[in-house]
C-alpha cells in the first residue's frame, strides 16, 4: 500500500534530517513529491525541498549534500531506494514559487506545493511558504495556509549553538565570499547538460542566486497537456 510505504519513508526522512539540522543557514526541510502525496513505491527515493537563509542557498546545499553522502543517505546513480534526493533549494527571499510555473495552469506544480510535509521547521517556515504561495487558492479553493503537522524534528541544544556560531562568523561580506566559493565549486560539479537546460528558461532546471532546481526530467508540461485533453472529454 502506497500510504504505508510513504509513511515508512517519512520516518527515514526524519532520521536523515537529524544529521543535517546542524548545517548553518538551514531554515526548513520539507518532504515533497511521491512521499508527501502518499503515492511512493517500494523503490522510490525521498525528495527534500530545502529552505535556506537569504543569500546562503549554495552554502546550505554544499553541506547538506556533503553530510548525506558521508552517511550514505544520498541518492547516487541507480541507488535511490529510501535515499534522499536533493533537487530543489530556495532561500527565504524566494518563497513565492509562482514564477517557476511551467504553464499558466500548472496543475502538477499547484498540487505539489499544497502537499509539502515539514520534517524540520523550527521557525514555522511552512506557514510563511504557504502564505507566499496563496495564489494556488485560485485553483484549490479549499487550500489553507494554516499548517497542522506534528512529529517534526527539532533543533538539539548542541546543533542550535553550532549553527549560531557559524552563522555569526559567516555573516556579511565574509559570508558572501564563502557563498560565492560554494556556488563556483558546485557549478563545476553540476553536469554541463544540466547547466545548458538552465539556459532554456523553461523552469525545468533553474540555477541562480536564490533558487536551485535540478529536475532534468520535469514532466509538468506533459501532465498539463494530458490534463487539458482530459478536460476536453467533459466539454459538451
Amino acid at each position: 500500500d502506497s500510504l504505508i510505504i510513504s509513511e515508512l519513508k517519512l520516518k527515514k526522512a526524519r532520521f536523515a534530517v537529524k544529521f543535517i539540522r546542524v548545517v548553518p543557514f538551514l531554515r526548513a526541510v520539507f518532504v515533497c513529491n511521491t512521499v508527501s502525496a502518499g503515492t511512493a513505491l517500494e523503490n522510490s527515493d525521498i525528495d527534500f525541498f530545502i529552505i535556506a537563509a537569504m543569500g546562503r542557498v549554495w552554502i546550505v546545499r554544499f553541506f547538506v549534500n556533503l553530510i548525506l553522502r558521508l552517511f550514505g543517505l544520498r541518492t547516487y546513480g541507480d541507488n535511490v531506494k529510501d535515499k534522499i534526493c536533493l533537487s530543489f533549494f530556495i532561500d527565504d527571499n524566494n518563497l513565492n514559487l509562482e514564477k517557476l510555473k511551467a504553464a499558466d495552469e500548472d496543475v502538477h506544480f499547484i498540487f505539489w506545493i499544497s502537499q509539502m510535509i515539514p520534517i524540520y521547521d523550527p521557525k514555522n517556515y511552512l506557514k510563511k511558504f504557504l502564505t507566499a504561495n496563496y495564489w494556488i487558492r485560485n485553483y484549490l479553493p479549499n487550500f489553507s495556509n494554516q499548517p497542522s503537522y506534528t512529529n517534526i524534528v527539532s533543533d538539539g541544544q548542541i546543533s542550535k549553538i553550532w549553527k549560531k556560531i557559524w552563522e555569526i562568523m559567516w555573516f556579511g561580506a565574509y559570508g558572501d565570499l564563502i557563498e560565492k566559493q560554494a556556488h563556483d565549486w558546485q557549478l563545476l560539479k553540476i553536469k554541463l547538460s544540466v547547466q545548458e537546460k538552465a539556459k532554456a528558461n523553461d523552469n525545468n532546471v533553474v540555477i541562480n542566486k536564490g533558487v536551485i532546481k535540478l529536475h532534468e526530467l520535469d514532466t509538468r508540461r506533459e501532465i498539463y497537456q494530458k490534463w487539458q485533453e482530459k478536460i476536453k472529454t467533459f466539454v459538451v
